[in-house]
C-alpha cells in the first residue's frame, strides 16, 4: 500500500491549472468519440403471438420448364466396345483369383501330405518297437 502511494507521488504530473482555467481530457485519436460518464441504455420490448395450430406445409414440387425429350437406341447403333473391354478385365481378375486359390489349396495339400506321412512313419516306428 505504501509502495503504491510512493509510486503515485513520484509519477510526473501536469501542473495545476492557471486561475480561471481547468484541465480537461482531450482526444488525440484520428476519429472523434463521444465521451460520457454514463453508458447509454435503452429498453426494448416485443411480444409474439401464441403458436397457432396450422396444417403441414405441402411438398415442394418444382414446376416443369421446357419439353420432355427421349432418346431411343436401336440394336447396332452403339459403336462402343466398352463391354468387350470390361469382359477382358473381368476375365483377368477371375483368372488371377482362381490361380491364387489353387496355389493356396496346393500348399495346404502338400502340408497335409507331409503331416500324414509323418504320422505314418511315427506309427510304423512305434509298431516296430513293440513287435
Amino acid at each position: 500500500m505504501a509502495r503504491k502511494r510512493a509510486k503515485q507521488q513520484l509519477r510526473p504530473r501536469s501542473p495545476d491549472a492557471v486561475e480561471g482555467r481547468k484541465h480537461m481530457d482531450v482526444q488525440t485519436e484520428l476519429y472523434l468519440e463521444e465521451l460520457s460518464d454514463r453508458v447509454e441504455e435503452a429498453d426494448v420490448e416485443c411480444q409474439t403471438d401464441a403458436f397457432l395450430d396450422r396444417p403441414p406445409s405441402p411438398l415442394f414440387i418444382p414446376a416443369k420448364s421446357g419439353t420432355d425429350v427421349c432418346t431411343q437406341i436401336n440394336d447396332g447403333d452403339v459403336r462402343c466396345k466398352r463391354g468387350l473391354q470390361f469382359l477382358g478385365l473381368l476375365l483377368l481378375v477371375t483368372y488371377a483369383l482362381l490361380n491364387r486359390f489353387l496355389t493356396g489349396v496346393g500348399n495346404q495339400l502338400m502340408f497335409v501330405n507331409k503331416s500324414a506321412r509323418g504320422k505314418l512313419c511315427r506309427r510304423a516306428k512305434s509298431f516296430s518297437l513293440f513287435s
